[in-house]
């Protein structure tokens, strides 16, 4: 039986489509203690939805097969460490950050409506792993 524990250390919004509302999402984490950085797209519509694909993208990136002749030996557990207060906030954060993306599409005025856009691009979450 194989474990691997997933820690999620840093997310961060490097790159958004409002025409699209697509995303590019940088996910600093360690599986096993190793470093490890990956990026993905996502449609910015649904705190909950955007959260569980985050989760299930780690999961599925981390999966591998395991071998062995002992049906005990070729079972893998996949955790996510904190994986309920990781997703709370998470969905928190996207909430908040479609509020963002909202607000900047309905604004009318030129009035720092590049800051605002340039404020989606560099939205992230730190978590702490104790």
């Amino acid at each position: 039986m194989d474990a691997i524990d997933i820690k999620i250390g840093l997310l961060e919004i490097i790159k958004f489509d409002p025409r699209e509302s697509l995303a590019d999402i940088r996910i600093n984490y360690s599986s096993n203690e190793n470093n490890k950085i990956s990026l993905i797209r996502s449609k910015m519509d649904n705190p909950e939805e955007i959260t569980r694909k985050i989760i299930k993208y780690l999961k599925d990136k981390e999966r591998y097969k395991v071998e062995g002749d002992d049906i005990l030996d070729t079972i893998l557990i996949i955790k996510l460490f904190n994986e309920e207060k990781i997703e709370e906030k998470l969905q928190h954060f996207f909430g908040k950050y479609l509020d963002c993306v909202k607000e900047v599409k309905r604004k009318k005025s030129h009035e720092n409506y590049i800051n605002m856009f340039n404020s989606l691009c560099n939205q992230k979450i730190e978590f702490k792993n104790k």
